[in-house]
């Protein structure tokens, strides 16, 4: 499997602290069956203020420590932005990174917060969509708003968004109402992708296999085929 979202690189953000949990997680994930991983540390101006030459600095360490412990992971290089009406300028001066290409178009992970949809965020996917730039919606299924409203997703969905499941959600470790609208978006085929969106050891270590296993119940073998390994492959056939 191929897992487009996780937390690895440590001392970025709210994943590991230090190199030794980094490879003890990537341990885990590579015992979970996942062979390749798109890094995605957060941008979240205010909180993560971090940018292309401090994720590529961490990446490299990080990369170097994997062939020392001799980890079977593919690594590549991404991130998670928060929606912030900075991400313009920084598209356009190139600063951020994506998590890969999309038919010809490339790919950012978007994090909205968990609390709402933001106003104006159909326009901001338009606008990236016109700089050939594809929105992947990261964790639709635990935004609240679209939990008491999902036809909000639906103007997401017009504007050509793609979305990323978070196998956490589906396992039910974000709660009921994040598990049932995860098993209900499923169930529609609205996802493209299902990620671990791993951050620690204990707290949230990566699992895709067991979801993959319980999306199969909920869904079919092709379609959670095409969210763990399909998809991803498709994404990131140009990067790295």
């Amino acid at each position: 499997m191929i897992d487009i979202h996780c937390h690895y690189l440590p001392g970025l953000d709210d994943g590991p602290a230090d190199m030794g949990e980094s490879i003890a997680l990537l341990e885990l994930a590579n015992n979970n069956g996942i062979t390749e991983v798109i890094l995605t540390p957060h941008i979240h101006l205010g909180i993560f203020d971090n940018n292309i030459e401090r994720f590529l600095h961490a990446f490299n360490v990080f990369s170097e420590t994997v062939t020392v412990y001799s980890i079977p992971i593919k690594l590549h290089l991404g991130a998670e932005v928060r929606v912030s009406p900075d991400i313009m300028p920084l598209i356009e001066q190139r600063l951020l990174p994506f998590i890969g290409c999309w038919y010809g178009s490339d790919v950012l992970l978007l994090e909205m917060p968990h609390s709402h949809v933001p106003k104006g965020i159909d326009n901001l996917v338009m606008w990236l969509a016109k700089r050939n730039v594809m929105t992947v919606i990261a964790h639709p299924e635990r935004n609240r708003e679209l939990q008491r409203n999902p036809n909000l997703l639906n103007a997401l969905i017009q504007k050509g968004c793609l979305f990323q499941l978070t196998a956490s959600s589906l396992l039910g470790h974000f709660g009921d109402a994040a598990r049932l609208f995860a098993h209900t978006l499923l169930e529609k085929e609205v996802f493209q992708f299902m990620a671990s969106d791993a951050h620690s050891i204990k707290r949230r270590p990566p699992l895709l296999n067991e979801a993959a296993k319980l999306a199969c119940l909920v869904s079919n073998e092709r379609y959670v085929e095409d969210l763990v390994l399909n998809n991803p492959k498709q994404l990131i056939t140009l990067i790295n």
